[in-house]
């Protein structure tokens, strides 16, 4: 088993993450081998396997990484509102569909890549995905905004929303299915 420097791990970790999120991007994560994250990152497969249990953790890491991004973006833009909880708690949600939408491994996801993702990953690193989502309308707080409903239900409603409003992509009704759909969330906003 090699043995890295603390500077070699941090270079192949960059790697690993930078190259992963490109290919997982383009091939999507069930096509996708270790063989080819591997080759990269410029590490051998055996050596994958010190830095991730498998290729749907390094996902799931990548995942994190580009959420945590997105809410930290959002939330500086929510600085500058002015609005009410709920017209705030809707820019908020638009904002994320928005930035969902510029990263093509996130825009990619399914319901048969959750799926997927659930087999494979052992239950915390997998229950720890829904508390990242929950951590978003956590923040929220912040600026007023408070559920009627637990923040586990409204961030299912909204992960619902996003795998079905995927479904309508190509029709001309989009824009509008998603705004009813958000609106319903939307009035689960204490005032």
């Amino acid at each position: 088993m090699p043995k890295f420097t603390d500077k070699e791990r941090e270079e192949i970790q960059r790697l690993l993450l930078s190259e992963g999120e490109k290919l997982f991007s383009t091939y999507g994560l069930k096509k996708l081998v270790v063989d080819d994250i591997a080759e990269a990152a410029k590490i051998s497969k055996g050596s994958f396997y010190n830095f991730y249990q498998n290729k749907e953790h390094l996902f799931i890491v990548i995942n994190f990484m580009l959420q945590n991004k997105m809410f930290s973006e959002i939330d500086k833009m929510l600085q500058q509102e002015k609005s009410t909880p709920k017209q705030t708690a809707k820019k908020a949600i638009l904002l994320l569909l928005e930035k969902i939408d510029l990263h093509p491994m996130l825009k990619n996801l399914d319901i048969n890549t959750y799926t997927y993702l659930r087999r494979k990953l052992p239950d915390n690193i997998f229950d720890s995905h829904a508390l990242n989502d929950e951590k978003f309308f956590n923040s929220l707080s912040k600026y007023g905004i408070t559920f009627k409903k637990p923040i586990g239900i409204i961030t299912k409603t909204l992960q619902a929303l996003y795998g079905v409003s995927r479904e309508y992509l190509e029709d001309d009704d989009y824009k509008e299915i998603v705004s009813i759909m958000i609106d319903g969330i939307i009035e689960q906003v204490n005032e």
